[in-house]
């Protein structure tokens, strides 16, 4: 079994095995205490980690230490402040795969991969995904040597978007489009990909199973679109954001989202694409799996000075757009 070279290892002390020995005797099975006891050692050795890397987690903040969540749920989380939940999964010495449970599957920053040696004394841990699936080979995971820069990125772009979250300028005013008005560097599909139809940029991709329904036509729509260079580190790979519009006799507007590969068959494993709010919570999400040829946001409306963003993520890189309708 190979795995990323680069390895951190943290000795699991006394107060190590007291603190997790405290949540394993809240719980009420002998499974469920092995579990607690685990997660307990997985999130102490992640708390030390980040600690050496200069973050201070908080991790009485954390779901993991809350003894009635531990009891429906198995969780291993660490709160880091200003970045969000980390979440630390114990592997036994005998695994050769990242274990992630369904409960811990969304709203988490990053997954750390801490492997125990038979006596549990020690914990190493191995290395890092952001991917958010079942199982991931110990031999798929992300060196530590990368940890470091992808927080930093994480927490720059997080800062970003609360310093200017919602800029005039940097919005796009939806309503200039049913008014025949373009917006820098969005334009109609078939000036991106001429004689190109949705339907058509599908059947090209082969027509594979989406986590989604097929686009609905909207009748007298406007429909938008941009290509998203995803960076040279992620081999060129470019994503063209659709942005349909319909206005309706109640003076809303509605509107649906899709992302699509342009040069792939299939997007990128593990691309997100998400809609939030003017304050930043998240209104709704969707995951692109390994063979989806594109991925959409539920249908949703707006009126007239309601604004929303757009978000695009894959691993450390993050596209935003801000809208106005």
């Amino acid at each position: 079994m190979s795995t990323p070279s680069l390895t951190f290892t943290v000795p699991l002390s006394w107060e190590a095995h007291s603190l997790a020995q405290h949540y394993r005797t809240q719980q009420t099975t002998v499974p469920k205490a092995k579990q607690a006891y685990l997660n307990s050692l997985a999130v102490y050795a992640g708390d030390f980690y980040l600690r050496c890397l200069g973050y201070f987690p908080d991790p009485s903040a954390s779901d993991s230490r809350n003894s009635i969540n531990l009891h429906f749920l198995d969780v291993a989380d660490l709160v880091v402040p200003s970045l969000g939940k980390l979440e630390c999964r114990p592997v036994l010495p005998e695994m050769d795969v990242l274990e992630i449970p369904s409960e811990v599957r969304d709203d988490r920053i990053a997954y750390l991969a801490i492997q125990f040696t038979q006596s549990l004394k020690q914990a190493e841990i191995l290395g890092f995904t952001s991917k958010s699936l079942a199982q991931i080979p110990l031999s798929s995971l992300r060196s530590l040597e990368s940890f470091p820069d992808y927080l930093s990125a994480l927490r720059q772009s997080i800062a970003a978007d609360q310093l200017t979250p919602f800029h005039p300028a940097s919005m796009v005013e939806l309503s200039q489009w049913l008014e025949g008005v373009a917006s820098a560097g969005w334009q109609a599909l078939d000036t991106l990909l001429p004689g190109h139809s949705l339907v058509a940029v599908r059947s090209q991709a082969g027509q594979q199973e989406s986590p989604c329904n097929p686009p609905q036509p909207f009748s007298n729509q406007v429909q938008k679109a941009k290509l998203i260079d995803l960076g040279l580190q992620l081999g060129d790979r470019t994503i063209m954001l659709v942005l349909t519009l319909a206005p309706s006799s109640n003076q809303t507007v509605s509107a649906l989202v899709q992302a699509y590969p342009v040069h792939d068959p299939h997007l990128p494993a593990q691309l997100q694409l998400k809609m939030l709010a003017e304050s930043g919570e998240v209104l709704q999400e969707v995951w692109s799996r390994g063979q989806d040829n594109f991925i959409q946001l539920k249908q949703f409306s707006g009126q007239r000075g309601d604004r929303f963003r757009l978000q695009i993520v894959l691993d450390e890189i993050c596209i935003t757009e801000n809208f106005v309708f």
